[in-house]
């Protein structure tokens, strides 16, 4: 048995069904000459304000480059000062070992010099 076709099926049954309306539909539009004329002062201000935030952008960015600048400096300073401190604890240790009595009592035997407990004196820091 063959089918109806469907779109006249639905054309044959629904077609009662509905009412035919012709509204139309408006869609409010401005003219475009309106939404392409802007004043001059506002040209003017949009202008500024471009120029302004290309200003503060320009202002950032070279900041910034200053303030990694400064840092990089820092760094390198940090860097000497930390290699300073390395010499001085060895040149105190060396000190220290230089200072010891019994390097002194030695040197003092090479060179043939005799204790004499007379000039001994304890010197406190």
């Amino acid at each position: 048995m063959a089918e109806p076709n469907r779109v006249d099926y639905y054309e044959n049954h629904y077609s009662n069904d509905r009412k035919e309306t012709t509204e139309e539909v408006v869609i409010y539009q401005q003219p475009v000459s309106r939404l392409r004329k802007i004043s001059k002062m506002e040209k003017v201000v949009f202008g500024i304000l471009v120029l302004f935030l290309l200003g503060v952008s320009g202002l950032t960015i070279q900041l910034s480059n200053r303030i990694a600048q400064q840092e990089q400096n820092i760094a390198t300073i940090q860097e000497e000062k930390e290699n300073l401190r390395g010499d001085v604890r060895e040149l105190e240790q060396e000190k220290g070992e230089l200072s010891r009595p019994e390097r002194l009592k030695n040197a003092a035997e090479k060179e043939g010099l005799e204790k004499n407990e007379e000039n001994i004196r304890n010197v406190t820091e």
